[in-house]
């Protein structure tokens, strides 16, 4: 007999006998090939069998295979176009099936859905809304992307934000997506590298704020007696002298050692657990005291006993904020003293850090489209001959780059995003001078230029830019790191310019071994090598396909013409040796340089390696001489302390309302060469230069007194 629609909607899904799930590859070829040709784009025989790669990966994952199944299309072949017309197709052949698409940027997320829709519209000749965007948890949003909880379970096709999505992984958000009203999301997509392991990291100074919340700024002692008679009250001090064993213990290891792994603190866990009958240690007393701590702050009278102790009064939603980041603290603190960890002591930069692997408990499989997994390093950490991770792979010739120009240049002087407010004027400066020369206008029309950079270093050229009395003769735009995967608007320029390097904190490879131990106990810290390395190269390839190179202009599967031009580290190459020999600028560079090099030529089949030799490289950090200067030039040059503090203020990227930490600046006062307690004593100043660093960046001085222990915070007016 027949089921009406309405009799299906009434049918629970739990009861329903799974049938095989299978994207129809028939009408899969036909939306891609027509979707295809009308984004622009040439070669469409050349790409079918990248296409039916795609499309087996999407299968074998629908099949029920366990793991994450990677498939490494490069960029330009079709690898976002194929997840959309998978979703929709999938949709229509499957009406109590649901799907998650997980993408990078909140723009993607708006575009992808968008197009869901459009392909499913058309290939059911309906006008149905099947997808929509969710990335944000805030419901006034004006861009969208807010989704309440009966909206998520009505959504069959859920396009979501990675950062979204991580944070429902790690169970900071509450939303189920997992399953919608009719039954699970088993088709499960996630276009673009995603970072598998959640890092924990607390700074000595994060530790100490802690402490200043934990045992002064609400002062416990009183808020406590709510719980009971004043008799029971004396049961909180164990909590309290837990946590000093932790804070001495954290101490101890901090300043002792420059780089060590420490396994968990059992001594102290067992100490203060609570040994369950199947002898876990499952109930810190850390975990009770953050309970203590959320419920406490939740009363009334506490809000108004602040009050009374503060010198002033708090701004609304102020108080909360401080906790909330409390807790935050706390959370870090208890994964941190359950795992192995390792700790950092270098450059008075004092830190400990964990990882924890985040592929889903609830999700049996996904897939993820990542063009750069073939040199991603952290796929390798899967145990080998496992059903944890599958590898689907394309040939990386399908794609020819010999239409694309990388120039490169050995650089000395720093890449990273440890900029002055003097190195960056002077950086922007030549870097400007150098492109205003280079990009003149062929035959009436503009070359577009697309720089790329830290998000400091970019800001301070569009500064530069818009306020030269003259226009470039270039079009121009900027992109940074962290807002650079999946854009598309970039794909008509044709020159790239990358002016820093995005590195890895130190911790990065160590907490990603630390992350994948929960899966395969067989690595060890020798298995860190080159993850971080790897992770630089992705992040650099991914910048390079933002502009013409991600289009087919042909059935070769050629780009357009485009030219990159890239910074890699090296030692300096003087100008009279370039003028006098035909230098070898390979032999410059650093081992890390070479590598990065030799990925590139990987990745790009066909791609013109040339030397970058009409830029004379960056002057020494600070708008100092170049290396090689005497001590007493550089000594002369150096920056200064005032100058030091407002870019890192201005680093910190605050809105109105928003608050940093005096001591989290203390770090990088003593890398610069100045004492912290002399920055103290101007800062509390309005006359000195760094006292009017605040009023110039609209910024107020708050001291609050906890008995003996006074804390600093400068607060965004």
């Amino acid at each position: 007999m027949k089921m009406s629609l309405l009799d299906k909607e009434q049918t629970p899904f739990q009861t329903m006998k799974r049938r095989e799930l299978r994207i129809d590859e028939k009408l899969f070829l036909s939306e891609m090939k027509n979707l295809w040709s009308e984004y622009g784009n040439k070669g469409t025989d050349r790409f079918e069998p990248v296409w039916l790669k795609i499309l087996e990966t999407f299968n074998s994952q629908l099949s029920g295979t366990k793991g994450i199944h990677v498939c490494d299309s490069m960029c330009g072949t079709g690898k976002t176009l194929s997840a959309k017309v998978a979703s929709a197709i999938f949709a229509k052949q499957y009406w109590n099936e649901g799907v998650i698409v997980v993408v990078r940027l909140k723009e993607q997320c708006l575009e992808v859905s968008n197009d869901i829709n459009q392909i499913y519209q058309r290939i059911t000749n309906t006008s149905e809304n099947i997808a929509r965007p969710f990335f944000t948890g805030v419901a006034n949003n004006r861009q969208g992307g807010f989704m309440s909880d009966e909206m998520i379970r009505n959504t069959q096709v859920l396009v979501i934000t990675h950062a979204r999505y991580l944070s429902y992984l790690s169970g900071k958000s509450k939303n189920e997506l997992g399953t919608w009203q009719r039954g699970d999301r088993s088709f499960r997509i996630v276009d673009e590298s995603l970072d598998l392991v959640e890092r924990f990291v607390l700074s000595r100074g994060e530790i100490a704020a802690l402490e200043y919340a934990f045992k002064n700024r609400f002062d416990f002692y009183n808020l406590f007696k709510g719980y009971g008679d004043k008799e029971d009250t004396g049961k909180y001090k164990e909590y309290w002298d837990f946590f000093d064993d932790i804070q001495d213990y954290i101490g101890y290891n901090l300043t002792s050692n420059n780089e060590t792994r420490i396994d968990p603190f059992m001594e102290i866990v067992k100490k203060y657990s609570h040994i369950d009958e199947e002898g876990n240690y499952n109930e810190l007393y850390f975990s009770r005291l953050n309970d203590l701590f959320q419920n406490s702050t939740k009363k009334d009278y506490h809000k108004n006993y602040f009050r009374k102790k503060g010198n002033r009064n708090w701004k609304e939603g102020e108080i909360e904020d401080m906790m909330d980041a409390a807790v935050n603290h706390f959370a870090a603190l208890d994964r941190i003293i359950r795992t192995s960890v390792y700790f950092y002591n270098r450059d008075s930069h004092q830190e400990m850090a964990t990882g924890s692997i985040i592929l889903p408990s609830t999700f049996q499989s996904m897939v993820i489209l990542d063009a750069t997994s073939s040199i991603d390093r952290i796929y390798s950490l899967f145990k080998d001959n496992s059903d944890q991770c599958h590898r689907y792979s394309i040939d990386k010739n399908v794609r020819v780059f010999k239409n694309v120009n990388l120039h490169f240049r050995p650089e000395r002087n720093g890449l990273g995003i440890g900029e002055t407010k003097a190195s960056l004027k002077k950086r922007v400066s030549e870097i400007y001078r150098w492109a205003n020369e280079n990009f003149r206008s062929e035959d009436g029309k503009k070359k577009k230029v697309l720089f790329a950079g830290h998000k400091v270093l970019m800001d301070a050229l569009k500064i530069h830019i818009n306020g030269l009395t003259k226009e470039p003769v270039f079009d121009w735009d900027v992109i940074w790191y962290n807002n650079v995967d999946g854009k598309n608007e970039f794909r008509d320029y044709d020159n790239l310019v990358v002016t820093s390097l995005q590195y890895m904190p130190p911790h990065y490879s160590k907490t990603t071994i630390l992350g994948f131990l929960g899966i395969n106990g067989d690595l060890t810290d020798k298995d860190a090598d080159g993850v971080s390395d790897s992770t630089l190269a992705v992040k650099l390839i991914q910048l390079f396909f933002r502009i013409a190179t991600r289009m087919v202009i042909d059935d070769e599967g050629n780009c357009s013409s485009s030219n990159i031009y890239i910074l890699l580290p090296g030692d300096e190459i003087g100008k009279d040796v370039e003028e006098v020999h035909d230098v070898n600028y390979e032999a410059y560079l650093t081992s890390l340089s070479r590598y990065l090099l030799q990925e590139f030529r990987d990745s790009m089949p066909g791609i013109q390696v040339q030397k970058w030799s009409n830029f004379d490289g960056y002057d020494k950090r600070g708008g100092g001489k170049k290396a090689g200067s005497s001590n007493k030039n550089l000594q002369k040059n150096k920056t200064s302390m005032a100058t030091v503090f407002r870019d890192w203020l201005l680093s910190q990227e605050l809105e109105s309302g928003e608050s940093c930490r005096m001591y989290d600046f203390e770090g990088t006062c003593v890398a610069g060469g100045y004492s912290f307690d002399s920055f103290k004593g101007m800062v509390a100043n309005p006359k000195k230069s760094a006292g009017r660093v605040l009023g110039q960046l609209g910024f107020e001085r708050i001291v609050t007194n906890h008995g003996k222990i006074k804390v600093t915070t400068f607060i965004k007016k």
